[in-house]
């Protein structure tokens, strides 16, 4: 075999090497997003350890009134009520993970609705906030 054959192995070689690389990268990402798709964020232990870790990124939305807001809400969440939902929706990637609850569960399934009906791909009806196990934040 000549110099530009040895050559030409060793860039292959390269490539096929790179290409297996990349490919364990994105296996790991995938392996880590199908890990936090497969969480079941209606459950109240595994919503608490979504506030409390940060990831993935993520949006709690309360859609009850102002005043029920401010009478008490789950940490980290912003208000956007149910009636305003649809001309004020959350300012963020219509692919980020938005969690929606209200007092019962019955304007959630509304919000979520009518998130999924403007593009919105992941969003999670929580129900009440009766439900939720842990403090809540009074005030704005």
């Amino acid at each position: 075999m000549n110099k530009s054959g040895i050559v030409k192995i060793f860039i292959l070689v390269l490539l096929l090497a790179g290409f297996g690389a990349c490919a364990a990268d994105n296996t790991e990402k995938n392996i880590e997003e199908s890990i936090s798709e497969s969480a079941d964020y209606t459950d109240p232990m595994a919503l608490a350890r979504l506030i409390e870790e940060g990831e993935p990124e993520h949006l709690v939305v309360d859609v009850r009134t102002p005043a029920e807001f401010t009478g008490g809400h789950i940490p980290s969440a912003v208000n956007i009520p149910v009636s305003e939902i649809g001309d004020q929706p959350p300012s963020v990637p219509k692919d980020r993970l938005v969690v929606v609850y209200c007092r019962s569960g019955a304007r959630s399934s509304r919000a979520a609705e009518s998130l999924r009906a403007l593009g919105y791909t992941r969003v999670v009806d929580f129900g009440g906030i009766y439900r939720w196990e842990g403090k809540t934040v009074t005030g704005e």
